[in-house]
């Protein structure tokens, strides 16, 4: 996951971020976002851009063949570190650090979608046991509100394979009571 989560942010900072920049403008809403992105690595050569475009694609070919070696058509597994997190939450909990399956599938181009499958219920909100790290305590502070939220699922398959994706989402909703809408009998209704 380290290799991809670098090939996948590798990638999509190779211009330097020049191109969020612009589309960000002076919008006063939008600065600290634009601070965040000046913090970042510079933009790379034409060359290590193709280097890692290289890389990203032998990556992409090791990871088919081990599902094929397995006879896998489709993986499950988190969307997500932690349930939905609040707009007040830590910009620790960014998607590179908690979102990494999602990083995996957007650089692999796999065809991905979540399904809930149950809720975070009263009084299993969390069970971490926080220290001085900073991600944790970030972590728990989102966990200790989230009964109620929805807990999914990710269903990932080979590229264009749509079809697998949307026939293991429906399963799964038929397979379990989550229901919508989400927020239908939780705190949020």
């Amino acid at each position: 996951m380290a290799k991809a989560a670098r090939l996948f942010v590798g990638l999509r900072s190779a211009d330097g971020f020049v191109g969020y920049k612009r589309l960000l403008g002076d919008d006063p809403l939008d600065r600290s976002i634009a601070a965040a992105l000046q913090s970042l690595p510079g933009a790379v050569s034409v060359d290590q851009y193709w280097q890692m475009v290289e890389e990203r694609n032998q990556y992409c070919q090791r990871f088919l063949s081990a599902l094929d070696a397995q006879r896998f058509d489709a993986l499950l597994c988190p969307p997500y570190a932690l349930p939905a997190p609040t707009h007040e939450s830590s910009g620790a909990l960014n998607v590179t650090n908690a979102g990494s399956y999602a990083i995996l599938y957007n650089l692999l181009g796999f065809a991905a979608g979540v399904a809930p499958v149950t809720r975070v219920q009263p009084g299993e909100e969390s069970e971490r046991s926080v220290g001085n790290d900073s991600l944790e305590r970030a972590a728990q502070a989102v966990e200790m509100n989230s009964a109620g939220l929805p807990v999914g699922v990710q269903v990932a398959a080979r590229p264009w394979r749509e079809d697998i994706v949307l026939a293991l989402m429906e399963a799964l909703e038929e397979k379990t009571a989550v229901g919508m809408p989400i927020w239908k009998d939780s705190q949020f209704a």
